[in-house]
């Protein structure tokens, strides 16, 4: 199967495998980690679906989920951004 725009992993096993615990079988199964970024298009293998109904579901009402964000994305976000405390968010 082929990634879409801002999909994770975690994304694509509940909408193919109707589970978000096979995230960790993809990962294995392409030799990749649960939280790399994907390229859109990327093609990735893809184990047996564990949840048949959870992924009808998905594929019945067309929901394709994408919610992983990349360093890019939050470059144009604007913002405040983030601070670590103790790092650049001192506490007096």
């Amino acid at each position: 199967m082929k990634v879409e725009d801002n999909q994770s992993l975690f994304d694509i096993s509940c909408q193919r495998l109707g589970s978000a615990e096979a995230a960790i079988q993809i990962a294995l199964l392409n030799g990749i980690s649960v939280t790399d970024d994907l390229q859109v298009s990327q093609e990735l293998e893809l184990p047996d679906v564990v949840g048949q109904s959870i992924a009808t579901y998905y594929a019945n009402k067309g929901i394709t989920p994408a919610t992983g964000v990349t360093d890019a994305t939050i470059a144009t976000l604007g913002g405040l951004g983030y601070m670590a405390i103790g790092i650049d968010f001192i506490i007096s």
